[in-house]
C-alpha cells in the first residue's frame, strides 16, 4: 500500500511539473503582458530563418538619389526589398547600409540617427513567411523603432495573404534611420 502512495504522489508531482512548465514566458506564445508593449513582429519561420545576415551598402547623392536592394535568392523565406531615395533626400553624399534582420521581418539602416529632407520608399516581397499566427481581423503593418516604442509608419500598401506565406509593401515612407520591422 505504502508503494502505491509514493507512485500515486510522485505521478501528481510530475504532472503538476509539467503543467507548470506552459506558464513561462519563454515559450513560442507570449503572454497579454508581452503582446500589450507593442506589435507582435513578424517572424521568419525558426527552420527556414535565414542563416546569416544579408545586407547591402550604396552611396546615395545629393544630385541623383539612389537605391540599395536585398534578394535573398536561393534562400527560404524569399525577400526582395529595395529602399529608394529621391533627389536631394540627403544633405550630403553618404554610403548607406540596409540589413535584413535574419529572425524577424525587419531592417536596419546605417548610418543611425540620419534623416531625411524627403522621405525614402521602402518596397519589399516576402514569401515563405508563417502568417498563420495573424488574427483575420488585425492588419499587418509597417513599424519603426523610437527609444523602445513602435510607431506606426506610413505606407501605400501593405497586405499580407496567411494562405501562401506572402507579404507585399508598396512605398512604406523612411524619414529616417532606426529599426523598421512588419508586425500587427
Amino acid at each position: 500500500m505504502k508503494l502505491s502512495n509514493v507512485v500515486t504522489r510522485l505521478a501528481l508531482a510530475a504532472s503538476i511539473g509539467i503543467l507548470g512548465l506552459g506558464c513561462e514566458k519563454a515559450g513560442p506564445v507570449e503572454t497579454a503582458d508581452a503582446l500589450a508593449e507593442g506589435p507582435q513582429l513578424i517572424k521568419l519561420p525558426p527552420s527556414n530563418a535565414l542563416r546569416k545576415v544579408v545586407s547591402v551598402t550604396e552611396r546615395i547623392t545629393v544630385r541623383d538619389g539612389g537605391q540599395l536592394a536585398i534578394n535573398t535568392f536561393g534562400q527560404w523565406p524569399f525577400v526582395v526589398a529595395s529602399l529608394t531615395f529621391p533627389k536631394r533626400a540627403v544633405s550630403q553624399d553618404v554610403d548607406i547600409t540596409m540589413t535584413l534582420d535574419d529572425q524577424t521581418l525587419a531592417f536596419d539602416f546605417d548610418p543611425d540617427g540620419i534623416s531625411f529632407s524627403k522621405p525614402a520608399m521602402l518596397d519589399v516581397y516576402a514569401r515563405g513567411l508563417d502568417l498563420s499566427g495573424v488574427p483575420p481581423w488585425k492588419k499587418v503593418k509597417l513599424f519603426y523603432c523610437d527609444g523602445g516604442q513602435w510607431v506606426e509608419m506610413k505606407t501605400g500598401r501593405v497586405s499580407a495573404n496567411a494562405w501562401t506565406g506572402e507579404l507585399s509593401c508598396d512605398n512604406g515612407e523612411i524619414p529616417h534611420f532606426s529599426r523598421y520591422a512588419f508586425g500587427y
